[in-house]
Formats: C-alpha cells, sequence, structure tokens
C-alpha cells in the first residue's frame, strides 16, 4: 500500500511539475514574441535571441513553483538542479570565453563569476528556508500554477524592461561594442541572477505563505 501510494504520488507531481513548467515558460516566452512582433518589430534573429534568453531564465521557475510541495526525494533533487541551469550556463559562457580569448581577460573573470553566484544562489535558496515546506493544503496548488506564474512574470518584465530600457541606450550611443563594457555585464549578469533565482524563490515563499494563512482563515 506504501509502494502505491508512493508510485501515485510521485506520478501527480511530477504532472504538476509539467504543468507548472509549461506554464511558466510559456507565458513569459509568448509575452516575448508578442512585444518582438507587434510592438518593437524585431528581426527574425534578434526574436530568437530574446526567446532564447527568456527559455533559459524561465527554465527555473517550474521547479521553483512546485518545490514548496513536493514530497518525491527524487522530484527535489531534479527541481533542485534545475534551479541551478541558468548560473551553470553563464559560468559556462565564461569559461569559454576565457578559453578562447574573446575579448578582454576581466570581462570573462565577470561572467565565470557571476555564473558562480548564481549557482551558489540557487542552491543556498532552495536547500535552505525555502525548501523548508509543510503538509500542501488546498488552495497551494491553484496559488502556485495561477498567481505564481502570473506574479513571478509581472516582476521579472518589470525587471526585464529595466534592462532592456538601458541596454538599449547603451547600445544606441556606443554601437553594439556596448554589450561587452562592465556596466552592461554586470547590469546583465544582475538581472540574470534576479530573474531566474531571486525573483521565483521568493514569489513561490510567498504564494505558499499566502495561500496557507488564506487556509487557517477558511479552516476557522
Amino acid at each position: 500500500m506504501d509502494n502505491k501510494r508512493r508510485i501515485l504520488r510521485f506520478l501527480g507531481e511530477s504532472s504538476l511539475w509539467t504543468m507548472a513548467n509549461v506554464l511558466c515558460i510559456g507565458l513569459p516566452s509568448l509575452l516575448v514574441y508578442v512585444l518582438g512582433t507587434q510592438f518593437e518589430m524585431w528581426s527574425p534573429w534578434k526574436l530568437s535571441i530574446y526567446l532564447v534568453m527568456t527559455l533559459v531564465l524561465t527554465s527555473t521557475w517550474g521547479s521553483w513553483a512546485t518545490l514548496v510541495w513536493t514530497r518525491s526525494r527524487v522530484l527535489r533533487s531534479m527541481q533542485q538542479g534545475i534551479t541551478t541551469l541558468p548560473g551553470i550556463a553563464v559560468m559556462a559562457l565564461g569559461g569559454a570565453l576565457l578559453y578562447i580569448g574573446f575579448g578582454k581577460l576581466y570581462l570573462a573573470i565577470a561572467v565565470l563569476a557571476g555564473g558562480i553566484g548564481m549557482i551558489v544562489t540557487a542552491v543556498a535558496l532552495a536547500g535552505g528556508f525555502f525548501s523548508k515546506n509543510s503538509t500542501p493544503n488546498k488552495l497551494q496548488y491553484p496559488f502556485g500554477l495561477l498567481l505564481y506564474p502570473l506574479a513571478t512574470t509581472l516582476t521579472s518584465g518589470l525587471i526585464a524592461s529595466l534592462w532592456y530600457m538601458f541596454t538599449s541606450n547603451s547600445g544606441s550611443t556606443a554601437g553594439w561594442t556596448s554589450l561587452f563594457s562592465i556596466a552592461t555585464l554586470m547590469t546583465t549578469l544582475l538581472a540574470s541572477s534576479l530573474i531566474s533565482t531571486v525573483i521565483p524563490a521568493v514569489m513561490s515563499r510567498v504564494c505558499h505563505e499566502l495561500s496557507g494563512k488564506l487556509s487557517d482563515q477558511h479552516r476557522y
């Protein structure tokens, strides 16, 4: 009976995780596509770059959304591992720049250090306070699958808009070389860390705590 219950719970949590990934990646990707094709009129290659960036940065959101209620150790380990993917990608980019000698040395080191910092932040948040969850309540699932994607998308969209305005202004005044300036690079790393790790982790915990308080009020 215990094994059957564990299998059913594993399948249920896997389904919720898949649903969360679809919603958390699909919603911001759709907004980026609409923005690029209907308002900014980006070229196909520029639109592709921003869509890939969106895919990488939001790949952690579904894991952060479900990490607070997942009980399966296998799934929790997989989710915690996925939260480090953006940091690994940035660290790999820094290592590649350092290996091929592209650009200035301090820029490659800054990218490498930024990726390591993102990984450390993700591990600290996923393995610390944010993973110490209580028994799921009825409101936690709709909050995690509906409120969380909307709140995270809106908050991250604000950060992304500020980053886009900053890089656009820099690019219009100094050309494409400005993308490799230390100011633009550090701004990009900060925005990436906020969007991929800090904001989704905080929003996940907020939705978890809010659902718990509302559930307790409804109970009494």
